[in-house]
């Protein structure tokens, strides 16, 4: 009976021991405003998100900045299945660290938090890619289009607005079928409702719409509300005339069994425009094409497409 009590109690010791050290972990880390030469930001509010494995947040602790922007929560599990994420809210926009989890044998980690002060100047907000897709279709007289930014923020100020919309995007009067995963149409404009953090955003902007098709020729004219440093007009080759002012012709893309005839431009000043002309559309050769559903479906193929055209862009600078 006593080497039962031993082992029992020599067992919960291991258990309380596994607990402690389980427990014994510290996220710390600096909160710094990157607007202004990465200067401490003190007495601001720190959230720490706990996640499991699975993305479920399981709690969250607060604490404040010292003097220096440091802070630090101790006492915390060092599972590898948990992530911790440390956020901040300066002047009304959330900033965030990197979701970390601690390796075997750590117990600190560090979760730095870089914010920065906020503009309503749009002065700083440019396209570096932009691409401008076209798909005609003669037999139901319309034309799909598709159109991608990739937007940097140049400053090293978070682009705000008072009304939320920050980025804008004109959307032709006769468009149709409008489609996008992040913009909203609102009153003729594609509208992103998403402060701008300084640099490039992470993933390109979508756009897609139907235009109708009258007669044997269109002129498509897109005016762009911020400068773009370099553009593509990707036009399928039904055996249009094609003309776009201002490009030179590029490499053809082709993706999913078609042939995209290719546009390249740069250096596109803020107001400026872009003006496709096609001609011939009564005696190109009928294409099928499955719906309007193209931008969402068929396109997927072209941007997969363009994205390693942007990868070589960037490689390139």
């Amino acid at each position: 009976m006593k080497k039962l009590s031993f082992i029992l109690l020599l067992s919960a010791f291991f258990l309380a021991f596994f607990a402690l050290a389980q427990s014994s972990g510290t996220v710390e880390g600096e909160v710094l405003n990157g607007s202004a030469e990465n200067k401490p930001i003190s007495g601001i509010t720190v959230t720490l998100h706990i996640f499991d494995s699975s993305g479920t947040e399981k709690g969250t602790l607060t604490a404040l900045t010292d003097e220096q922007g440091y802070f630090a929560f101790k006492g915390l599990d060092t599972g590898k299945d948990l992530f911790y994420l440390a956020e901040v809210n300066f002047q009304g926009v959330l900033y965030h660290s990197s979701a970390l989890s601690f390796t075997e044998g750590e117990e600190k980690l560090r979760l730095p938090v870089v914010a920065y002060e906020t503009t309503e100047s749009d002065s700083e907000i440019a396209v570096q890619k932009a691409h401008f897709i076209f798909a005609v279709s003669p037999d139901r007289k319309t034309i799909e289009v598709m159109e991608m930014y990739s937007v940097a923020n140049n400053g090293r100020k978070t682009f705000v607005t008072k009304d939320g919309k920050t980025l804008r995007f004109p959307i032709p009067p006769e468009a149709m079928d409008f489609v996008s995963d992040s913009l909203n149409p609102e009153g003729g404009e594609a509208v992103l409702t998403k402060p701008i953090l300084p640099g490039p955003m992470p993933q390109p902007l979508t756009l897609g719409y139907v235009l109708p098709v009258r007669g044997d020729s269109l002129e498509i004219r897109r005016t762009v509300f911020y400068p773009v440093a370099s553009y593509n007009v990707l036009v399928k080759d039904i055996g249009l005339t094609v003309e776009v002012p201002g490009t030179k012709r590029g490499r053809n893309v082709e993706t999913a069994g078609d042939v995209y005839l290719n546009f390249e431009g740069e250096k596109l000043p803020k107001g400026g425009e872009i003006t496709v002309k096609l001609s011939g559309l009564e005696k190109a050769s009928k294409v099928q094409v499955g719906g309007t559903t193209w931008v969402l479906a068929t396109t997927v193929a072209v941007v997969l497409a363009l994205l390693g055209l942007f990868l070589v862009y960037l490689r390139r600078r």
